[in-house]
């Protein structure tokens, strides 16, 4: 329960806002891969404070994701290993006792329940973030420029980002100072495989991490743990002919469980989804089957090749 210490907390943090000259930016976190640089499913947003001379306090802004390509994009979670170090505070979710001790950090994200001005949040287009700083002495205050948070989306997409006026958007500590936030103009993102008809499947089959290059560059080589093998580093070996045996001759709807969840298998340590036993991105015969001899024959071609094949799968 939040209890009264929260609200003097939150009230400490976001009353009066005073407009900072203050970038906000965001980017493609982006992978080297094959001797070029592959646009990954994280959107990392910053912020640049190198021209305002008082700390900035909080950010809440908003993070609103529209499609392209017929695609209907949503934030799936947030990197927790890229969080800001200096605005760990999340005041719409941070729960302190009576004692003023922190019984739960809680999330960047904002709940929609709390207020009406509040975006749905993951598994959303739209994501409100509240984050601020809290610290003692000018030496500990926040760096003038640095990372904010990583948000994971699961589709092609423009981002973009703006104030939450009614958190107060930018706050600054100073009072009275006076210039303008400066907030990014929309962003493109590329998740989708590239060749359209791909891209079509990998919709139908929800969307599946293991199909795309950054994630699985020999997926498409027969690669279905996206892990390699043994000493000689075979990609496409025993564990992943026990994916393709634990998917075979299934199609879509028979690789979900009664949830409607992809069901999975476990092999060397990992766990895999049926769905990437599905190697030629295509369903095969009358009743659709996922996995099949097509696949096979692309697991039969790679098999056990030393340190093969080569890392270039078309996303």
């Amino acid at each position: 329960m939040k209890k009264i210490i929260f609200l003097v907390l939150l009230a400490t943090l976001l009353v009066v806002p005073a407009w900072a000259a203050v970038q906000v930016k965001c980017s493609v976190v982006q992978i080297y891969q094959n001797g070029e640089w592959i646009d990954t499913d994280r959107i990392l947003i910053r912020y640049d404070a190198t021209g305002e001379p008082n700390h900035v306090r909080a950010f809440a802004l908003d993070a609103q994701l529209t499609d392209f390509n017929s695609s209907t994009p949503v934030f799936e979670d947030i990197n927790d290993a890229a969080l800001s170090a200096d605005y760990w505070v999340y005041p719409g979710t941070i729960d302190i006792n009576e004692a003023g001790l922190i019984e739960d950090i809680g999330t960047p994200i904002g709940d929609p329940c709390d207020h009406p001005d509040t975006l749905p949040g993951l598994d959303s287009n739209g994501v409100t973030l509240e984050m601020g700083s809290l610290y003692e002495g000018e030496a500990n205050a926040p760096d003038p420029c640095g990372m904010l948070i990583e948000l994971v989306v699961d589709d092609d997409c423009n981002i973009i980002i703006s104030e939450n006026v009614c958190r107060g958007g930018v706050v600054s500590e100073g009072a009275g100072s006076k210039a303008d936030p400066c907030l990014p103009s929309e962003k493109s993102v590329r998740i989708a495989p590239k060749d359209a008809a791909t891209a079509a499947q990998w919709r139908s089959v929800g969307k599946p991490k293991c199909w795309l290059r950054f994630n699985n560059a020999r997926q498409c080589y027969g690669d279905a743990d996206g892990a390699s093998q043994g000493l000689k580093k075979y990609w496409v070996s025993d564990n992943d002919q026990q994916v393709v045996n634990a998917a075979w001759q299934k199609s879509y709807a028979d690789m979900l469980d009664v949830n409607g969840n992809m069901r999975t298998i476990t092999v060397g340590g990992k766990v895999v989804p049926w769905i990437c036993a599905d190697i030629d991105h295509l369903p095969q015969g009358l009743k659709k089957y996922r996995v099949s001899d097509n696949d096979q024959i692309i697991v039969n071609t790679y098999w056990q090749q030393q340190n093969g094949p080569a890392a270039n799968c078309d996303p």
